[in-house]
C-alpha cells in the first residue's frame, strides 16, 4: 500500500465532464503536479501553468519545487490554467487513500481526454458541431472538414465522435506510469475497448434523410408532451425569483459581467454541483450563470447599461405574473451560436423528449456549446437533474413547447427545410 492524496481532476465548460480522481504523493510537488494534471487529461507536456485559490494567484514555474498540496490548496479547492491553450481545469482536494498502484495511480476516471492542437472547450464546441452536421448529413465547409482532417488523420467520422466523446482509461494509466519510478503492473479488466484498431478513410457526404423520416415529431400532427398550468407556474415562478435578484443585485463590472454578490445569490438558488463552485464566485467562472445572463437578454427581460442592469416592462410582467415566464423560456430555446446549429440542436431536444437509449452517446457525448448551454437551462428550471441526461416529465413537456412552436417553419419550407433564420 502506498498512503496518497486523492485528488479530483475536472476540465470545465465540456460534456461530457472530463473527470480524473488520481491517487498522488503527498510530497509531489508543484511541478509534478502540473505534469500530473496534463498527463490525466491528456495534454501535450507544455511549461508550468498557473493556480488560483480563494487566496490568491499561484505561478507554478515561480515555485516549482514547493510541496504542491499545502501551497496549492488553500481550501478544498483549487483552479489550474495550464500555460498553451484555454482550458480551464477544477481540482479538488480528497481523502488520504492507499492505493496498490504506484503513484501516481489512476482510481477513477469519465469523459474524453482533452485535445490539444484544439486548444480549448470553444474550439472542441466548433469540431463537435461539425461532426455533429456530418453524422446528420448536412454539408461542412471544406475549411472545416480540413480542420477535421488534419487534427484527426486517418480516422472516420465516426471514430472522430468516438475519440471526443469516450474515456480510455487505460491510456491515462499509462501515462500516469510514466511519471512513476516503475512501471505500472495495475491493469483494468482486459474487455476495455481499444481506441481504433482499424481506422478507415475519412468520408464526408452521407446521403441525407429526409427530415420527417427522421424526426417524426417535427410533423404537425404528432402529438407532443405540453406543460399543464402547475408546470407552468413551476418554471415561471424560478424565473420570477433569477428576476427579483437581478432587480435587487443591479449593478455591473466594468466588463459587463454579474457582480460576485449577484453571483453568489443566484448560486444558492441553482440546483447544480460543486463543479461551478469555483473559488472566486464570478460569472466568467460558472457556465450556468452566463447562460442566465444570456437569457435574460435574449428574451428582452432586462436592458444594461455600461454598469447596470434593469428590468423591462416585460421583466417585471413576470415577476407580477410568474406563469407567463413559461412561454417565454420555452420559445427561447434552443440556444445557439448560430443558425447553422439550429437543426442539430432540435434533433437533440428531440431525443430527449423520446429518452433515447443513445442519449448518452448523442447528448452528453456531444462536446459542443448547444448541449451544454441548453441543458442548463433544463436544470435551471427543474427539467433534468444536475447528474443525467434525462429529463424529467417538466423538462419533457418545456421542450415540447419549444418543437412545437418551430415546427411549424418546417410545413413553411418545403423546398429547404435547414433555411430557418433563427439566429440568437
Amino acid at each position: 500500500m502506498n498512503p496518497a492524496r486523492r485528488i479530483e481532476i475536472w476540465a470545465l465548460f465540456l460534456t461530457p465532464q472530463p473527470l480524473r480522481t488520481v491517487a498522488i504523493d503527498p510530497e509531489t510537488t508543484v511541478g509534478d503536479l502540473c505534469l500530473i494534471i496534463n498527463a490525466a487529461l491528456g495534454l501535450a507536456p507544455s511549461p508550468p501553468g498557473r493556480f488560483e485559490n480563494e487566496d490568491r494567484i499561484i505561478e507554478a514555474m515561480e515555485v516549482l519545487d514547493q510541496l504542491a498540496l499545502p501551497l496549492i490548496f488553500a481550501d478544498e479547492n483549487a483552479s489550474y490554467e495550464p500555460s498553451v491553450g484555454e482550458w480551464k481545469i477544477l481540482l479538488t482536494k480528497g481523502p488520504y487513500v492507499e492505493p496498490e498502484q504506484k503513484l501516481p495511480a489512476l482510481l477513477r476516471c469519465s469523459g474524453p481526454d482533452l485535445v490539444s492542437e484544439i486548444g480549448s472547450p470553444r474550439g472542441t464546441v466548433q469540431i463537435m458541431n461539425n461532426v455533429l452536421n456530418i453524422l446528420s448529413g448536412r454539408p461542412v465547409s471544406a475549411d472545416a472538414a480540413a480542420r477535421i482532417a488534419e487534427i484527426f488523420p486517418n480516422y472516420s467520422i465516426d471514430q472522430v465522435e468516438s475519440r471526443l466523446t469516450d474515456c480510455f482509461a487505460p491510456q491515462i494509466i499509462q501515462r500516469l506510469a510514466e511519471l512513476s519510478s516503475t512501471d505500472l503492473t495495475h491493469a483494468l479488466d482486459a474487455d476495455l475497448p481499444a481506441p481504433f484498431a482499424n481506422p478507415s478513410p475519412f468520408e464526408l457526404e452521407p446521403e441525407p434523410l429526409s427530415l420527417t423520416d427522421a424526426i417524426p415529431e417535427l410533423a404537425p400532427d404528432f402529438e407532443l408532451p405540453r406543460l399543464n398550468p402547475g408546470q407552468r407556474l413551476e418554471i415561471g415562478k424560478r424565473l420570477a425569483e433569477i428576476l427579483s435578484l437581478v432587480r435587487e443585485y443591479d449593478k455591473l463590472t466594468a466588463s459587463g459581467y454579474f457582480k460576485p454578490d449577484l453571483v453568489n445569490q443566484l448560486l444558492d438558488i441553482m440546483p447544480f454541483e460543486k463543479l461551478y463552485r469555483v473559488p472566486r464566485p464570478r460569472e466568467i467562472d460558472n457556465f450556468p450563470i452566463e447562460v442566465i445572463h444570456g437569457l435574460l437578454n435574449v428574451t428582452g427581460l432586462i436592458r444594461e447599461t455600461s454598469t447596470k442592469i434593469e428590468l423591462t416592462e416585460k421583466g417585471e410582467e413576470v415577476i407580477a405574473i410568474p406563469s407567463l415566464g413559461a412561454g417565454i423560456v420555452a420559445e427561447t430555446l434552443p440556444l445557439m451560436e448560430s443558425g447553422d446549429e439550429f437543426l442539430p440542436i432540435l434533433f437533440m431536444l428531440v431525443k430527449i423528449i423520446r429518452g433515447d437509449k443513445d442519449i448518452r452517446r448523442y447528448l452528453e457525448d456531444m462536446l459542443y456549446q448547444g448541449w451544454v448551454a441548453n441543458r442548463a437551462v433544463l436544470v435551471i428550471f427543474g427539467g433534468m437533474d444536475d447528474d443525467t441526461s434525462e429529463a424529467n416529465d417538466l423538462g419533457k413537456a418545456l421542450l415540447g413547447e419549444t418543437i412545437a412552436h418551430y415546427r411549424a417553419f418546417f410545413s413553411e419550407e418545403p423546398g429547404n427545410p435547414y433555411n430557418f433564420g433563427h439566429e440568437k
